[in-house]
């Protein structure tokens, strides 16, 4: 599938534009903040590689890469055997006017995610986990706002990320099923070049003068 969405973040007056193409476990997303820069994440079914303006490019692994791999799911409750082990159900509880059903997911890496569900139409409420990060843990719960119908499915189409920090907005733009994408789109591509300082080529370049030795006086 390929997807597009809007993250909106108010507090702190930004936005980003994200992209997610996503083929067998395989996936590339792109992640556009203006002011701060471009983030990319790759994963070719096995690897995960991740680049962005305040780490550069590194190689995910343990928690992040797990993380990474189940987050860009279509359908987490549909798919988590492809990445947890073991699902517990550890409560049931009120909601305003919902009964909601919390089921623990546990894997590999000591990786947990809790998912809540709407008992009466079973559909996914809200999911916690501790997010890894170079920065530590940090606890975050994505809350489903609203679903519409795409492609078939209720999908998520906008949602609330909030940490202790700040409160990010997702809305989902465009969901295109079934698509055709080139497993190249899943390598990563090459590092950029720095580019090269003004004048340096000039200054390299500049041609270089050799001083005739002075003739030995006569005696």
């Amino acid at each position: 599938y390929y997807s597009e969405s809007k993250m909106e973040i108010p507090s702190q007056g930004l936005s980003a534009d994200s992209k997610l193409w996503w083929k067998k476990g395989k996936f590339y997303m792109e992640i556009d903040m203006p002011g701060v820069g471009l983030s990319r994440v790759w994963c070719d079914g096995k690897t995960v590689i991740s680049e962005d303006p305040v780490n550069g490019r590194r190689t995910l692994e343990g928690r992040e890469a797990t993380q990474s791999r189940w987050a860009a799911s279509v359908s987490l409750p549909h798919e988590w055997t492809q990445y947890f082990t073991k699902a517990t159900t550890v409560g049931r509880r009120d909601d305003a006017d919902k009964s909601i059903v919390d089921v623990k997911l546990t894997g590999a890496d000591d990786v947990e995610v809790t998912l809540s569900f709407d008992e009466t139409t079973g559909l996914l409420r809200s999911q916690s986990f501790l997010q890894a990060s170079p920065m530590g843990a940090m606890p975050v719960e994505v809350a489903v706002v609203e679903y519409k119908p795409y492609a078939g499915l209720q999908q998520a189409a906008k949602t609330e990320m909030r940490m202790a920090i700040f409160t990010a907005t997702t809305t989902l733009t465009k969901f295109d099923a079934n698509v055709d994408i080139d497993d190249a789109k899943f390598a990563p591509a090459a590092p950029e070049t720095p580019a090269a300082q003004p004048g340096a080529a000039a200054k390299s370049e500049a041609p270089v003068t050799k001083t005739k030795p002075k003739s030995k006086a006569k005696s």
